[in-house]
């Protein structure tokens, strides 16, 4: 029994890490780099571009995996971008499932993901021309100016510089994280081939990539002190400012989606083994 849960913790976190976080990492940086090399430009041009902005949201949707969608979410309570942008993405966005699809039917990727679009960004339209999006966003903004209220209270501690040992163990990390998502995502796309991706050259590598991975993942939430919290426009400023940070920054988010993914294979894994069916 004990062994049991032991396998469905390991397999949910190795799922959690190769299956979804390593595209959501490759995604999310490739849009933190092209705004890094625009110096910003990137979401300005986004900002400027209202009458667009729902097209613009579809197409980021469309990109394989939830990174358009993940990316998009914060510029909506920056103010940056329209409630109706980010229906237009979400409607738009076929997740981890576009991946599978690529390279199992890509003919009916494209005929699936050209009526989401179409669907993703009238609807989109549509909702920009109610006050739903104004009124989610001012009561987001009272939210903020509640919590800004309680974290000025421990601003000091919060902008004290890191030490030289923080400095060090902080570059370890986000070398460390990058490497395993360099590699988790070579193994994610064989993993989409049908290829046992624990059955290589090196035994279990898929396993241990994976289950370190995520394991990292929970670490650097909790370190980040991200949990829950909503990204804000500094982050977004801290990306252009050094390539550094670009890594940095797309770590946490990055991090962030995978404990909740993990979780989310967690409740399904173990509700599924309550039951006393077959877990994924």
């Amino acid at each position: 029994m004990f062994l049991d849960i032991f396998e469905l913790i390991l397999d949910s976190m190795e799922g959690a890490f190769i299956e979804v976080g390593v595209f959501v990492g490759a995604v999310l940086l490739f849009f933190g780099y092209i705004n890094f090399k625009k110096s910003g430009k990137f979401i300005e041009n986004i900002e400027k571009s209202k009458k667009y902005q729902p097209i613009i949201g579809g197409l980021l949707g469309l990109t394989p995996g939830c990174g358009g969608a993940i990316f998009v979410m914060p510029l909506f309570f920056n103010g940056s971008v329209t409630f109706g942008t980010v229906i237009a993405t979400l409607m738009s966005t076929m997740g981890d499932a576009a991946f599978v699809m690529i390279a199992t039917k890509p003919l009916d990727y494209l005929i699936v993901s050209a009526l989401m679009f179409i669907v993703g960004v009238a609807t989109g339209y549509l909702v920009d021309l109610t006050p739903l999006g104004d009124k989610i966003l001012k009561k987001y903004r009272q939210r903020m100016l509640i919590l800004n209220g309680m974290r000025s209270k421990n601003k000091e501690a919060i902008e004290s510089p890191l030490t030289s040992t923080e400095k060090i163990t902080s570059n370890i990390i986000n070398y460390t994280f990058w490497s395993l998502i360099t590699i988790g995502l070579i193994l994610g796309i064989l993993n989409m081939m049908q290829i046992d991706i624990n059955e290589l050259f090196i035994p279990n590598l898929g396993l241990v990539i994976g289950v370190t991975g995520t394991a990292l993942s929970v670490f650097i939430v909790i370190k980040g002190k991200r949990f829950l919290r909503d990204d804000t426009l500094e982050s977004e400023m801290d990306k252009i400012q050094s390539l550094k940070q670009t890594f940095t920054q797309n770590a946490l988010e990055t991090a962030f989606v995978i404990m909740w993914v993990l979780f989310g294979y967690l409740a399904y894994d173990f509700l599924t083994f309550g039951v006393g069916g077959e877990t994924i």
